[in-house]
């Protein structure tokens, strides 16, 4: 590993490390591990900035990363309005919130997108779009679940909401089956 590199990785690890310290603090309640680690990083962010990389605040590479973090953050959404109209996209943070949570008892984070796709053509252009922008993809069903199994592991999420997709495709009455989208519900099936 380069001179260079090995001062980026190492402020960067240190910056992961406490930043996820600092949003674990239920679990890491410890204001001197908080300290000490905040101690490494600008130790590791010194060594970086005397041989030339500046990676933290607002005066080198980190603040233009931010800037085109937020910049594909918007593109992202408007590609993803683009597709699923305003109908199908949720950016407020209550529903956020509501739709991120199961019924179990672990914590988890609040997706930073909701999409509601009405067919699989919108499902697989939204899902390609989210891809491409490195957002994890959480699928969501009827919201009953206490398994943890919808709830999001980060922030960097799109929940696929699926309740619109909510069609009846084959009800076979001779073998005794129903083909349905993901979004059915019985009480739909049933009327």
């Amino acid at each position: 590993m380069s001179s260079l590199a090995t001062p980026l990785c190492i402020a960067c690890l240190f910056r992961a490390i406490f930043k996820s310290s600092l949003s674990a603090s239920s679990y890491y309640d410890s204001a001197d591990l908080r300290a000490d680690i905040n101690k490494a990083l600008v130790a590791a962010e010194n060594i970086a900035y005397k041989i030339g990389i500046h990676i933290l605040g607002d005066r080198g590479p980190m603040a233009t990363h931010a800037q085109d973090v937020q910049a594909n953050h918007t593109q992202t959404i408007q590609k993803l309005e683009q597709i699923l109209g305003p109908d199908g996209l949720t950016l407020e943070e209550g529903a956020r919130t509501l739709l991120s949570t199961d019924l179990s008892w672990r914590p988890s984070a609040v997706a930073d997108i909701v999409i509601a796709p009405s067919s699989t053509e919108e499902l697989g252009r939204a899902v390609a779009v989210a891809s491409e922008a490195g957002l994890a993809i959480v699928p969501r069903g009827g919201g009953m679940s206490y398994t943890s199994g919808y709830t999001p592991q980060s922030e960097q999420s799109v929940l696929v909401d699926m309740r619109r997709m909510n069609k009846i495709v084959e009800i076979n009455t001779d073998d005794m089956y129903v083909t349905v989208e993901a979004g059915c519900t019985w009480k739909e099936l049933y009327e």
